[in-house]
C-alpha cells in the first residue's frame, strides 16, 4: 500500500519545500543572508571570471554589472531573480 502512494508523497514533499528565503518576521528590516545572496548571484564564479578579465578598470566611476546586481539584491531583499 505504501508503494501506491510513494509518488504522491514525493510530490507533496516537493510542493511543501520553500523555493525562496523569505520568512515572515516582525523585524523592521528582513534578515539578509549573505551566503544565500552570494549563491543566488553566483558571486564566486563571476569574481573568478572578472578576475581573469580584470574588469572593472581602477578609474571606473560607475558600478559594473556584478556590483549593480549586488546593490539591487540588497535593496530588494528578499531577492528573487
Amino acid at each position: 500500500m505504501a508503494g501506491r502512494f510513494e509518488a504522491l508523497n514525493r510530490l507533496w514533499e516537493t510542493v511543501r519545500q520553500s523555493n525562496h528565503d523569505f520568512r515572515a518576521t516582525a523585524d523592521v528590516f528582513p534578515i539578509l543572508d549573505p551566503e544565500s545572496v552570494s549563491r543566488t548571484l553566483e558571486l564566486a564564479e563571476r569574481g573568478t571570471r572578472n578576475g581573469a578579465d580584470n574588469p572593472p578598470v581602477t578609474t571606473a566611476k560607475a558600478l559594473d554589472e556584478v556590483e549593480q546586481r549586488i546593490v539591487a539584491a540588497t535593496l530588494n531583499w528578499p531577492y528573487i531573480p
